[in-house]
């Protein structure tokens, strides 16, 4: 798989966001994430390929900080994408997104947050991320649709705070 990003993608869909490091019962929750967003990621061995709706770093974050190419035989795939299934559902593109290795999708449908982890080649629905295991994700929708009406900034400030809140 290859992806050459340009400058202007990555301006739109790059942003790196760390949470204020703080520490609970002795155990770090500082971390780093980066987002690149509808980024299209492609792996031509499995001839597999997709543009989730965003997709984020996490745990491989220092691996491909930096990076504006990928490529997926050699660099970690996302460690989650989010699909809106507003128009679409994004159900039957799970088989592309396992041939890719991406080990987490959230699907988000009418106020509705489900958390698919990839077991053995397949998809299944969990309810606890294992990204953020200490969160309710399932409570996301509630919080983004209260601060929807405000304007992204405002939303994301919002999720910060939820999540600051539970360390």
């Amino acid at each position: 798989m290859q992806y050459k990003s340009t400058l202007i993608k990555q301006l739109q869909g790059g942003s790196e966001t760390k949470i204020k490091p703080s520490y609970k019962d002795g155990v770090s929750t500082h971390f780093s994430d980066e987002s690149y967003g509808s980024t299209t990621w492609k792996r031509e061995k499995n001839q597999a390929g997709l543009e989730p709706d965003n997709c984020f770093y996490f745990e491989n974050e220092a691996r491909i900080r930096g990076h504006l190419e990928f490529n997926l035989e050699e660099d970690p795939p996302p460690d989650l994408a989010l699909e809106i299934d507003l128009t679409s559902k994004s159900l039957n593109r799970f088989p592309i997104y396992a041939r890719l290795g991406v080990p987490e999708i959230w699907t988000y449908d009418t106020g509705e947050l489900k958390i698919y982890q990839l077991q053995e080649n397949n998809y299944l629905e969990v309810t606890n991320s294992s990204i953020f295991p200490m969160l309710s994700i399932q409570e996301l929708p509630r919080i983004i649709e209260a601060f929807r009406l405000q304007g992204r900034r405002a939303m994301r400030q919002a999720v910060r705070e939820w999540v600051r809140a539970r360390f």
